[in-house]
Formats: structure tokens, sequence, C-alpha cells
């Protein structure tokens, strides 16, 4: 979950291909953003896909978010893919 002045902003959910994930640490993760760690892992997106729609908040998403289940959010879905079309992020 990320936040904006201290209030929920955003609910993340991110996949990384076992392989590449093994590439860096837990601690790596905490400290250093993931696009960098990609790059550093050989892993670099050079083609990204992304969709946006209306989604109703799941339970989920609800809790972390402090909004009611069911509420209206955005839903973004995105997947890169590195030089080689094989997806490193979803």
């Amino acid at each position: 979950m990320r936040k904006l002045q201290g209030e929920p902003f955003s609910y993340l959910t991110t996949y990384v291909p076992a392989d590449i994930a093994a590439r860096y640490s837990i601690d790596e993760l905490r400290s250093t953003p993931l696009l960098t760690l990609l790059e550093r892992a050989g892993a670099g997106a050079v083609e990204v896909e992304q969709w946006i729609t209306a989604a109703a908040a799941s339970p989920t998403v609800s809790a972390w978010l402090d909004v009611p289940s069911g509420a209206p959010v955005l839903k973004i879905e995105r997947v890169m893919a590195g030089a080689d079309a094989r997806p490193v992020q979803m």
C-alpha cells in the first residue's frame, strides 16, 4: 500500500517471474525501486502494455484503503516485457 500525506492512496500487487526475483533480496526490494532492481538483474523492460478500468473494491483492497467493500476504484493492470518479449513484471 502507498500513502499520500499519511492516507492510503493505492494498493499494489506485483508479480515478477521467480528466476528474476531470485536475483535480488527482500532488503534490496525494501530500499530500491523495483525498476532499478529489474535492470540490475538484466531484466529491464522495453515494452509496456497498460489497461485502466473501473472496478469494485474487493474486501482486501477495501480494508487496506479504508473504503467500503464494493466502493468504486480505478484498477490499473500493466505488463512489462523485456527485449525477448518475456514478461518481467505484471
